[in-house]
């Protein structure tokens, strides 16, 4: 059931709002105090904690970078090298060892080549040395020859060497040794050796075997000198041309030239008839009584042989001879 609301009366609205009004005097009063001091009075700003003096920043010095350097070139090592070595003989008692010292700059800059020395071996026994009087600049890129001549001799190699009994060859080798300089390095050395082989060529050996008178006329008498020839080497040898002269008792008998006497195998013997033609008229009574009666006679055959080996070493040689004897003239 609804119950009906009086309608208040201005007297007790009034009354109502009187008591509000005290009521909220009161209940506003700490906001106000609190507006009051909040804006009236300005709070003193809060100190700030004591702080050390700042230090300086620490700086790291760089230290300034070193000039760039030029690049470093490095050059193509120099080289030393023996061309065309050969041993050639000038004659039976004397050998040439010949040959080309070659140095190469392969640089891109010069190069200053010293002297260049040299040593010489025969049968591994060094029988030479010496070195070229020689500073020669060479070009970048380019090379130098040098050639060389050493001179052996024969009889000189048999007293140092065993070269009188090593067989049909003897071995030879060279050793060369250069100096470089340049503005640009340090010095430097080369070397190159180089050998080879050359044949060992002996004399053949020879005597009379005998003397025979083929045929008695009344100015001229043939005769027949036997020989027996030795050819101690290890190729074959013929005595081309012979050129002699024949004594019997101290005077002379013949003398002539003979052509193609004989070729001798290697290692060995062969006979050989030298023909020649004895004139009576310069003989003596008692040598001719004594040639007569096929007795025997003291004799002397000198002369020259053209000896051939058939090598291109030494294609040939001379041969002198001087041989003496007795020798019993038969027919």
């Amino acid at each position: 059931m609804n119950l009906p609301i009086p309608d208040p009366s201005r007297a007790d609205i009034l009354s109502i709002m009187s008591q509000v009004n005290r009521a909220s005097r009161f209940a506003f009063l700490p906001i106000a105090l609190y507006v009051l001091f909040s804006c009236g009075t300005t709070a003193p700003a809060p100190t700030p904690p004591a702080s050390l003096p700042e230090s300086p920043p620490h700086v790291v010095e760089t230290p300034p970078s070193p000039p760039a350097e030029a690049p470093v070139i490095v050059e193509a090592e120099p080289s030393l090298r023996i061309g065309n070595p050969r041993a050639s003989a000038v004659d039976l008692a004397s050998v040439i060892i010949r040959f080309t010292a070659i140095a190469v700059n392969p640089a891109s800059r010069e190069r200053t080549l010293g002297s260049v020395d040299y040593e010489l071996f025969v049968q591994d026994v060094s029988v030479a040395r010496g070195s070229t009087a020689t500073r020669t600049a060479i070009p970048a890129g380019e090379q130098t020859e040098i050639e060389l001549e050493l001179p052996l001799s024969v009889r000189e190699l048999e007293k140092t060497t065993d070269i009188a009994d090593c067989g049909p060859e003897a071995t030879w080798r060279v050793e060369l040794r250069a100096r470089w300089t340049s503005a640009y390095e340090e010095a430097q050395e080369t070397a190159a050796s180089a050998g080879g082989r050359f044949p060992v060529i002996r004399e053949p050996t020879f005597s009379i075997v005998a003397i025979k008178m083929k045929r008695a006329e009344l100015i001229n008498t043939r005769l027949k000198v036997e020989l027996r020839v030795n050819n101690p080497n290890a190729f074959p040898v013929g005595f081309e041309s012979m050129s002699y002269e024949l004594f019997g008792e101290g005077r002379s008998w013949s003398d002539g030239v003979a052509e193609q006497l004989v070729v001798v195998a290697p290692g060995g013997a062969a006979s050989a008839e030298l023909s020649m033609t004895m004139n009576f008229i310069d003989m003596n009574r008692a040598l001719l009584d004594q040639f007569i009666r096929l007795e025997e006679v003291r004799y002397r055959l000198k002369g020259e042989i053209v000896v051939g080996t058939g090598l291109e070493f030494l294609p040939e040689f001379r041969m002198k001879f001087d041989k003496s004897g007795t020798s019993a003239v038969t027919e």
